[in-house]
């Protein structure tokens, strides 16, 4: 599977996160969740299940020195500009690589910045025809 970065919109990091795991834009990401701002866990896990990505039940909190399962989305804690409180990002990580849709750049092995949280486990990619069906059913359109 290959993971293609994706720039995010102001406050989209979560559905941009979705984008590039499903494989799709993040207008049709922001599309499925049904936001335009930031996201919690049920909001990525509702864009999972829609897009047919498995997933585990619950965000596990990390342990310092313990590895990332081989697909995750980490949630973590942030400083994104200096005029701006700490706050909560999602960013991708895959075999070794973070995926960082507030700089749609790839980090190896180590994120630059922020303290590393917690972390959804993604079982299994299979970019089906439900989430393709839902994008083109008209369903839950983001005005």
């Amino acid at each position: 599977m290959e993971i293609t970065p994706i720039l995010q919109t102001h406050r989209t990091c979560g559905q941009t996160c979705i984008a590039m795991l499903a494989g799709i834009t993040l207008i049709e990401a922001i599309n499925i969740i049904g936001k335009t701002r930031a996201t919690r866990t049920g909001d990525l896990k509702r864009g999972l299940d829609i897009c047919g990505i498995s997933h585990g039940d619950r965000l596990i909190r990390h342990k310092r020195g313990r590895p990332l399962p081989r697909l995750c989305i980490c949630h973590f804690d942030m400083e994104i500009r200096p005029s701006m409180p700490i706050a909560g990002h999602w960013v991708v990580f895959h075999n070794g690589t973070f995926f960082d849709p507030h700089k749609g750049e790839t980090f190896c092995e180590t994120y630059p910045s922020g303290k590393l949280l917690s972390y959804l486990a993604i079982d299994e990619i299979s970019r089906n025809k439900r989430c393709k069906f839902f994008l083109t059913s008209g369903e839950n359109p983001v005005e």
